[in-house]
């Protein structure tokens, strides 16, 4: 038997956020008490009696304006039907016959009447405003996110009886949506995980009719039936992807590799017990003392590149500024959502960011002085030995290096 932990939260006022951090999408439970007392261990449901409160996230505004665009194509976008995904021919454009195919928003909406379920997997990749969102809560939370919309009919089932291998927030948008929920046999299932037949008239199955506002974190290895009675529903899903203890595991052949003896090959069939015995042995105080030196920070840099965001870091007007003409008489700002540093080297000066080093003239030194405590910039601002043509040049660079917003 499991219990779900039931909070009834009633909004008087309505909060406008411009961003909402992790403690907004989970309030009124605390960050410290989800993650002591429910992360990895039991379902948690907010009711909140708010219908806007996840708009801050997406509003069905914004979700119609992104399903008629045409800009969405398979496998991205999914459909479903009475827990099976249909061939994306049925509601994509297949003019050139060669994947991926474009979805066809009035192919999806004929589908849609007709009960099947609409899912954009990874929404945050295709969508720039929620790219931003999901890239912020990933650096707050230190975990790797997945992304999923779905939109489905009224008295329809998209996906079957499943058992997710990885942690699930419900943010309900509009609508209600019925969860039947019970834990299966498999603690903590993961990647390797073989789904178990859940048998709903065993005792532990609880109900959850999620209306829009409301929360449900949804534990790997809790079996769910998710369906909807008489009302449309709409809900986006938060994944939570991060490092697990067998990854760090996996990757140590990493760290084995640059120790000799795991280099040596190991005993055969011509070598007697005693080899073989003593070989175990060894192994065994290498492996140990490999362990025992570590650290956590080591694993975890081994880990970074397979965990980092797939988040494509939408910038408004980003690809424009490769064609941007500065003006005499413009004015920049220095961009504050970038992290860079400048030094002086011996041969002039150096401008530090995330991907790489780049070299400037050595009397820009003051320039650059300058920049960072004005926070803002203009043609005045450079060197007077320098005609109008090579500070124009300097200031594009500046802006296609991203430093300079134009």
């Amino acid at each position: 038997m499991f219990f779900i932990q039931i909070t009834y939260f009633q909004i008087e006022y309505l909060p406008i956020f411009d961003f909402m951090n992790f403690a907004q999408i989970i309030h009124p439970i605390s960050v410290e008490e989800f993650f002591n007392d429910y992360y990895e261990k039991k379902p948690l449901y907010i009711a909140r009696n708010n219908a806007t409160y996840y708009h801050t996230f997406l509003n069905l505004t914004e979700i119609d304006s992104y399903i008629q665009l045409k800009q969405t194509f398979s496998p991205n976008v999914k459909m479903a039907f009475e827990g099976k995904e249909v061939s994306p021919l049925l509601f994509c454009d297949n003019d050139n016959d060669v994947a991926p195919f474009k979805a066809n928003p009035q192919k999806m909406l004929a589908l849609f009447k007709q009960g099947y379920t609409i899912k954009y997997d990874k929404l945050h990749q295709t969508y720039p405003p929620l790219a931003q969102k999901i890239s912020a809560l990933e650096n707050e939370i230190g975990i790797h996110i997945r992304t999923s919309l779905y939109i489905t009919p009224e008295d329809s089932q998209g996906y079957g009886v499943h058992t997710d291998r990885h942690d699930v927030l419900a943010l309900q948008l509009n609508g209600t949506k019925v969860w039947k929920v019970k834990f299966s046999q498999e603690l903590l299932p993961s990647k390797y995980f073989t789904p178990i037949a859940v048998n709903w008239a065993e005792e532990g199955v609880q109900e959850i009719h999620l209306k829009a506002g409301d929360f449900f974190y949804c534990p790997r290895g809790l079996a769910h039936d998710v369906f909807t009675k008489e009302k449309n529903s709409t809900h986006f899903t938060i994944g939570f992807q991060p490092v697990y203890g067998y990854h760090l595991a996996e990757h140590l052949k990493e760290m084995l590799y640059h120790n000799v003896f795991f280099r040596k090959a190991i005993p055969n069939n011509f070598s007697d017990e005693k080899v073989k015995s003593d070989y175990l042995q060894q192994w065994r105080n290498n492996f140990a003392q490999l362990v025992e030196e570590m650290t956590l920070e080591e694993l975890l840099n081994i880990t970074k590149k397979e965990h980092l965001s797939s988040n494509l870091g939408f910038e408004k007007d980003k690809f424009l500024t490769a064609f941007y003409e500065p003006n005499e008489s413009d004015e920049w700002m220095l961009n504050a959502s970038i992290s860079w540093q400048f030094s002086v080297t011996k041969v002039g000066c150096a401008v530090q960011l995330n991907e790489g080093i780049h070299d400037f003239p050595f009397l820009l030194k003051d320039f650059f002085d300058k920049l960072s405590a004005r926070k803002k910039a203009n043609l005045a601002d450079l060197p007077s030995v320098l005609n109008t043509v090579q500070k124009m040049k300097i200031v594009k660079r500046l802006i296609k290096l991203q430093i300079l917003i134009a």
